[in-house]
């Protein structure tokens, strides 16, 4: 059922609001990593780390993985900012890219089916398909292979590399029951990520796909779905494991994301991202200004 209104935050001590603003939001998910989205192409000028926090708490809020603003550019079709559900404001997100794709579409912004998305860094691409929505994700960055850190006094080998955002990738025969929330939260405040920590992802190698399970830095948790990680781990199964692009990713929602990608010298290229895309609900929600 559609959300009709919310109280986004009032001090319990507050007798008297000064105003209201009221906010229309679309919730999305993509492949399992939920969003709220909101049009601002005419800006308001808000706490949005605030606002993130208190929209995206599963309790006391709308509840999601995080807040995206749609905004105007002069460089692409538009403009995507990205607040993590703990308000820290993120580079990337690769299913909340896809999702925004939706959402510019729906407010009429048509563009033949092919969008240029400005990010913080960078400026991608993406392309509705019948399979679902596709971005590129740019250059690859920061690529380790083979690294090693000290993880409980025992040595701990992985791969890391950037693709939008960080993301340590590391393999395990069962990922089940593999301890992802206390593993995830060290290797994300380990000293050797400082200042700014990592995204962890765990995944368990098949001859034709990967399944991957991922603790997102911002969410401080595990999600249903992370597109860049999806996309980090499919490097990694290609360049250590031989898998071949497209790779298939199964990710906790029980639905399958594709990474395609060229290999020269191991270095990625043309590395997409395609999946499946839902609308969920439309709403609007009230706070104090």
């Amino acid at each position: 059922m559609p959300v009709e209104s919310m109280i986004a935050s009032y001090p319990a001590n507050e007798k008297v609001m000064k105003s209201e603003k009221e906010l229309s939001f679309a919730k999305y998910s993509g492949a399992g990593n939920d969003f709220i989205l909101i049009d601002n192409r005419s800006p308001h000028e808000l706490n949005w780390p605030l606002i993130a926090k208190q929209l995206c708490h599963r309790k006391e809020g709308i509840g999601a993985d995080g807040l995206i603003l749609l905004e105007l550019s002069d460089r692409a079709s538009f403009r995507l900012r990205f607040f993590n559900s703990d308000g820290s404001e993120a580079e990337m997100c690769g299913n909340g890219a896809r999702t925004a794709v939706h959402f510019a579409a729906s407010l009429g912004i048509q563009t033949k089916n092919f969008y240029t998305l400005q990010t913080k860094e960078r400026i991608l691409e993406a392309r509705l398909k019948d399979q679902g929505i596709e971005i590129s994700l740019g250059e690859v960055l920061d690529i380790q292979w083979h690294e090693e850190i000290e993880l409980n006094g025992q040595p701990w080998r992985f791969a890391y590399l950037n693709t939008g955002v960080p993301h340590v990738v590391h393999f395990a025969s069962d990922i089940e029951s593999f301890p992802l929330l206390a593993i995830g939260s060290m290797i994300r405040h380990h000293e050797a990520f400082k200042p700014n920590g990592t995204n962890f992802n765990v995944v368990k190698l098949h001859h034709t796909h990967i399944e991957v399970r991922t603790f997102e830095r911002g969410v401080e948790d595990e999600t249903l779905a992370c597109g860049t990680g999806v996309a980090a781990s499919a490097l990694a199964a290609s360049v250590l494991h031989g898998l071949k692009s497209p790779i298939q990713v199964h990710v906790k929602s029980g639905d399958i994301l594709e990474v395609n990608f060229t290999l020269h010298h191991k270095k990625p290229q043309k590395l997409t991202l395609l999946g499946p895309v839902k609308r969920l609900f439309d709403g609007v929600f009230t706070l104090s200004v």
